[in-house]
């Protein structure tokens, strides 16, 4: 099956199937079970910032997210490891997000300043707001994690 630039390997049993990501000229091969694994700890990560933990201890858990996605990738990819974490990193991102805007109500309320952010900025609609900035803090988990990877690849 052909998903644009992401295509199923259908010649693997279902467990060893294959996920297959064109980036440039060379290709990540992401496990569904790994993936699936990223998107768990985007879901529990995003409710956890939502209705558990307080908006002021929430860099805690975005330090546990970049360290334990870090120290996965580490274990599991070798090859292409800042390329592996960084993809896992965004795909988590991404989760977390899409939990956030599930229950947006309940997020801008635990996070008044994220509330008065999207007012500053003019923005009307709270969903297209964190929509628009959402990436940037993707791309960062992306980057923290990919190069927290690598240093644990060259310490270990």
């Amino acid at each position: 099956m052909e998903y644009g630039f992401l295509r199923k390997n259908s010649t693997h049993s279902i467990q060893d199937k294959f996920i297959t990501a064109n980036f440039g000229f060379k290709f990540i091969r992401m496990t569904t079970q790994s993936v699936l694994v990223y998107l768990i700890v985007g879901i529990i990560a995003g409710l956890l910032t939502i209705f558990v933990i307080a908006a002021r201890f929430e860099i805690f858990v975005w330090l546990t997210i970049i360290v334990g996605l870090a120290l996965y990738a580490n274990a599991f990819f070798q090859a292409s490891l800042f390329k592996h974490a960084f993809l896992y990193a965004f795909i988590t991102g991404v989760t977390i997000t899409a939990t956030h805007l599930t229950f947006l109500g309940a997020y801008l309320k635990s996070h008044p300043e994220e509330q008065q952010t999207l007012t500053k900025l003019g923005i009307s609609s709270n969903y297209l707001g964190l929509l628009l900035i959402a990436p940037i803090y993707w791309l960062v988990l992306g980057l923290l994690t990919g190069g927290l990877a690598l240093l644990i690849q060259r310490l270990t």
